[in-house]
């Protein structure tokens, strides 16, 4: 079976799972499984997770390099649509709770933001009621009982 491949491709195999393992020609962009790496095993992209029939793809939100970030778009764009896909600090944490965890803290930086905010506080509400409900989806995947609301004392009628 063939396992060198384009990068793109790489990543193409990867989200289709259609072979256990795969790399580009520099060995810098690989996966073994359902986790996709650069550079090595200390840098995860993303990986593939399943619960209770259903999948998912936990996705990083760290950046690092010019060609970390190269190997994070070719993975993003493999990704279907039809995907479900978190974005999470670290897609191989094994602990549920502690990645829900990181989202509260997500929440709560942008929370102290938006009262800084002049402009974008339009945009900082949007962004923040996404990450609510990507955390929540995220907690119902795992079969948490913690859920995250929409802070109740930040001011939601700002003049465009």
């Amino acid at each position: 079976m063939k396992t060198v491949f384009k990068s793109s491709m790489v990543a193409h195999i990867w989200a289709n799972q259609s072979q256990r393992e795969a790399r580009n020609g520099g060995n810098t962009f690989y996966f073994t499984g359902d986790t996709i790496y650069s550079y090595g095993s200390h840098f995860p992209i993303a990986r593939h997770v399943s619960r209770n029939g259903r999948r998912a793809i936990l996705f990083t939100t760290r950046s690092y390099s010019v060609s970390t970030s190269r190997h994070i778009s070719h993975t993003r764009r493999a990704i279907s649509q039809a995907d479900t896909v978190f974005n999470v600090p670290d897609p191989t944490a094994s602990n549920p709770r502690d990645v829900f965890n990181a989202y509260r803290e997500r929440v709560e930086h942008l929370k102290r933001g938006y009262g800084r905010a002049r402009s974008r506080k339009p945009d900082i509400l949007g962004y923040m009621e996404r990450l609510i409900n990507e955390a929540n989806d995220y907690a119902e995947f795992f079969g948490l009982r913690s859920r995250l609301k929409m802070p109740e004392n930040i001011e939601c009628s700002e003049a465009i």
